[in-house]
């Protein structure tokens, strides 16, 4: 003979309007002995509003979770979304800094080898006179490469922000050529123009490595003057 168990019926078939209709619902499940307390007639059996109450909360849990896992993973998405809209606002500043800083110096190399050029040193095929006036030009530009640099220590990367600090201090050297804050020979700056066009070409490099580009080496930029112009006219291969 079977001991008592939970009734495995619905809720609704658990009342009993006499005692014989019970001995015959536990006879008809297989069970026997007195129902749990408090199973009486007319009344709902305890335990099984005990396993339905269990069962909802087991829905209810399963409904929550199943809401919690949806918001978790969609906020995943947009937070990575967000993140990817963030690099590439800021990968698009980034350009526009380096780009603006690079013009910058380069403008201040400019005007700095053709006033030097003026003073018998460097290309002599656009000298400036170093004039008061010429050099004042030149200051500007400084001040130009000075205000663009801000923005490169702002948004840079360490390894350019470096690169970059390199290159203007080789282009502060070829200024002071034109300003005759530094006097030397023809040669001495045709060493100071390579050394800045070495600077530059590391600058560049790190920048596009910062910025994922690819496209190989820069072209080669430390050749004498007087090479470059035999290069040029013995046409295209020499």
């Amino acid at each position: 003979m079977l001991l008592w168990r939970a009734p495995t019926c619905r809720l609704d078939h658990c009342f009993w309007s006499s005692a014989s209709r019970m001995q015959a619902h536990l006879a008809a499940h297989g069970m026997s002995g007195a129902p749990p307390d408090g199973c009486t007639i007319n009344q709902p059996c305890p335990m099984m509003l005990d396993v339905s109450l269990l069962n909802q909360l087991l829905v209810l849990l399963g409904v929550i979770i199943g809401a919690l896992g949806a918001y978790l993973t969609t906020a995943a998405s947009e937070r990575a979304r967000w993140r990817r809209t963030l690099d590439s606002r800021w990968d698009d500043r980034r350009i526009e800094a380096y780009a603006s800083y690079a013009q910058a110096v380069k403008r201040m190399v400019t005007l700095a080898q053709r006033i030097a050029a003026g003073r018998e040193l460097g290309d002599p095929s656009e000298p400036l006179a170093p004039t008061q006036d010429n050099l004042d030009l030149l200051a500007v530009a400084e001040d130009e490469r000075a205000t663009q640099w801000e923005t490169v220590l702002l948004l840079g990367h360490p390894h350019t922000e470096a690169a970059a600090r390199n290159w203007h201090e080789h282009a502060w050297r070829l200024e002071w050529y034109a300003r005759a804050l530094i006097v030397g020979e023809k040669s001495d700056w045709e060493r100071a123009r390579a050394a800045a066009n070495i600077a530059r070409a590391a600058f560049y490099e790190s920048a596009r490595s910062d910025l994922g580009i690819s496209g190989g080496d820069l072209p080669n930029a430390d050749e004498p003057y007087d090479v470059l112009v035999k290069r040029i006219r013995s046409g295209p291969g020499a």
